[in-house]
């Protein structure tokens, strides 16, 4: 692939005392290995919902190739990378009608287009962990229970010489941890249609195992239950005291009396009870409730209840004891889990099993992100905090300041668990100021960040506050980083402002096509669903969705057009086709994208302007390299930007005993003969002047 010749991947931008660098894709690079790297990778093949079980993959990493570590995971002439996939196992990959919906929902959700992928690909991360993705669906494996035991027969198939035991021993040191600093506010709702007592043991020891794994003891992470007795009631809430009787008391003497009410109601009395200040509930704390069932009845009432809950930063994981898991009725506890719901709904066959998912179960808590809502969050400076921004069509300003050294904020779209391997934008804070940069967004969502010590240079003593506002409330005189409709630049309060009082126009690809074929001008409708917004149809019959300007209901003004077109768009982006010219038109000014289709707006160095052709800053005039510092010259422009592949010699203007030399990368240099004159049709220089001789 071409790459930008004045940049390295992850270019880095000085802004005063601030240091703002963006990007980093570890996942897309070839030989990346680690933990963190298959986590990343893992993570973003969840959002696919390729798999019902992608722990499973993390494991079967660690027993291939211990994470990509092991000395002969890239060795020359093999490419099955992390996930060892040999070139044989790979071609089942390819071309298999079984798997066209999987290959549909890799290229929607990760813009990859598996027709293209060859094997020598799977040596980044990305592609050898779908490569093992397919390798199972190929063989029919799409459900993956959650026993060592079963896995480790999967996995006993997948290639001749595979030992079941080998997997099955090895696993076991792979335990899901939670950070014990992280902070989470977790509700337990119990809605069985029937739970007999011995099910209630099982359930009761389902409870125990997990709250074993999570730090309750420092009060980082506490824990609600909401039980039955006909209607359901409180059975501990997140803040319970008594003296000499802990939440573990509790659950010994805990009791279920099934009723008439259904999950809805279920779901409602944890929202309204459990997650309130009076009964625990902390700002700042990551919020989930999880919903132990054995069936959904009046779905849609659940659905709306579940909604409810995430619109109040709630997230939803489902554990489901589901006898026929084969059968169609399970899709209704994946329809009110949480995105992704293939990642956050459990399934077991038999309630005795339940155990079996607990590793996975602590992995999803403790990887729910907090919601932050306009406010101020202070935090230990041990802490990492990863938290996931409210909407931001009317924009969102998030800034970090330390009582005193540093800290980082990492953000991003796609990486859930944003980090030094996986970012869109990074902020570090630097003397003399202890705040980082102001991150601004609107009309990108979902954006999450990651505030936290990764770095050995940072040096956070006491706390840190990460402060959010909304609207058209900015952090005035702080410069930063923009990411407005996928495109991120850097910026300060103003330019900020100036998009508050614009229309950003999105892409509306998955809107119905309301465009009129007939309709040579522009068509505006209502959205269907928001008052903030507009559909809108261009000349060409390309339908966008318009944010309307910040307190200005209704609207359908255009606004400044391409100041927030973002080229990566729907690019088919697996071609290598990752930097593009500016929308606006602004020489100096080039874009380079992310796999996700995030533009990244860049400026040249001074005297500079981009050449789409060699993707390369190349200078703006001709140079005069004879003279010291290669100044330019006056009055000729640079002949060579999209020339240089047919034309390496250029006339000199005005001066036949000199010509312009252009070199790869679209620069012009200024040279003279040491004899004669510049001949333009031989390329060079001759003692004979011929009439057409300098052009």
């Amino acid at each position: 692939m071409k790459g930008p010749k004045e940049i390295i991947r992850g270019f880095v931008l000085i802004i005063l005392y601030q240091r703002v660098a963006a990007f980093s894709e570890d996942v897309f690079k070839d030989g990346a290995k680690g933990l963190e790297v298959v986590q990343q990778t893992v993570d973003l093949i969840g959002q696919t919902c390729l798999l019902d079980n992608d722990f499973f993959l993390i494991r079967m990493a660690n027993i291939e190739t211990t994470y990509g570590t092991d000395g002969q995971t890239y060795r020359q002439g093999y490419n099955g990378g992390i996930w060892n996939i040999g070139q044989d196992l790979f071609d089942k990959t390819k071309n298999d009608p079984k798997l066209y919906e999987s290959y549909r929902a890799i290229k929607n959700n990760l813009n990859i287009d598996w027709t293209n992928v060859t094997w020598h690909d799977l040596r980044k991360p990305i592609y050898s962990g779908l490569a093992a993705s397919l390798l199972l669906l190929s063989k029919n494996v799409r459900s993956i229970p959650d026993s060592i035991e079963v896995q480790a027969s999967i996995w006993g198939i997948l290639r001749d010489g595979n030992q079941a035991f080998d997997f099955f021993s090895k696993s076991q040191s792979i335990r899901a941890d939670c950070d014990p600093e992280k902070i989470i506010d977790v509700a337990i709702v119990l809605d069985f249609h029937n739970l007999s007592t011995p099910d209630l043991v099982h359930v009761i020891s389902y409870l125990q195992a997990l709250i074993t794994k999570l730090p309750v003891q420092n009060d980082n992470t506490r824990v609600a239950i909401v039980t039955k007795k006909g209607q359901p009631i409180a059975g501990w809430y997140l803040n319970s005291s008594r003296p000499g009787f802990t939440l573990f008391n509790a659950l010994k003497i805990l009791r279920y009396t099934a009723g008439p009410t259904t999950a809805a109601d279920s779901i409602k009395y944890a929202r309204e009870n459990m997650f309130t200040t009076a009964h625990g509930a902390r700002g700042g704390s990551a919020r989930v409730a999880v919903l132990l069932t054995d069936g959904i009845s009046k779905l849609e009432s659940a659905k709306q209840e579940a909604k409810k809950l995430e619109g109040e930063g709630i997230s939803l994981i489902v554990v489901a004891v589901n006898e026929n898991i084969t059968n169609t009725f399970n899709n209704r506890f994946s329809y009110i889990a949480s995105v992704p719901s293939c990642r956050n709904t459990i399934q077991v066959d038999k309630i005795h099993k339940l155990n079996d998912s607990i590793d996975r179960l602590v992995r999803d808590v403790c990887s729910v992100p907090v919601l932050l809502k306009a406010g101020n969050y202070t935090y230990p400076c041990n802490r990492s905090i990863v938290a996931k921004l409210p909407d931001t069509t009317n924009s969102v300003s998030v800034m970090v300041s330390s009582q005193g050294g540093k800290v980082t904020l990492y953000g991003a779209k796609e990486y859930m668990n944003p980090s030094q391997s996986a970012h869109d934008v990074k902020l570090n804070s630097g003397t003399p100021d202890t705040s980082t940069g102001v991150l601004y967004v609107r009309g990108t969502d979902p954006i999450f960040i990651n505030v936290s010590q990764q770095s050995a240079n940072n040096t956070c003593t006491g706390s840190f506050t990460v402060h959010v506002k909304q609207g058209k409330d900015l952090f005035e005189g702080r410069i930063g980083v923009c990411i407005v409709a996928d495109t991120v630049s850097p910026c300060n309060d103003l330019e900020m402002g100036f998009t508050s009082h614009d229309v950003i126009l999105l892409p509306g690809e998955n809107l119905l096509d309301l465009c009129d074929p007939a309709n040579s001008s522009l068509e505006f409708y209502p959205h269907p669903v928001d008052a903030h917004k507009f559909i809108m149809c261009d000349q060409h019959d390309t339908i966008f969705v318009g944010l309307c300007p910040i307190e200005n209901l209704p609207c359908r003004q255009m606004g400044s057009g391409c100041t927030y077109s973002n080229p990566c768009a729907n690019k088919g982006l697996f071609n290598s086709d990752m930097y593009h010219n500016d929308p606006c038109g602004n020489q100096s000014v080039y874009v380079t994208c992310t796999h996700f289709g995030i533009a990244l707006r860049s400026t040249c160095s001074l005297g500079r302007i981009w050449n789409d052709d060699t993707s390369a800053c190349v200078f703006k005039d001709v140079r005069n390299n004879t003279a010291i510092g290669m100044t330019g010259i006056a009055g000729i422009s640079n002949p060579c930007i999209h020339e240089h592949s047919d034309h390496v010699y250029f006339p000199y203007p005005g001066d036949i005993g000199k010509y312009i030399f252009c070199d790869s990368h679209g620069n012009a240099y200024a040279r003279t003969c040491t004899t004669g004159h510049w001949n333009q049709q031989t390329k060079t220089c001759t003692e004979v002047k011929l009439p057409n001789i300098i052009g």
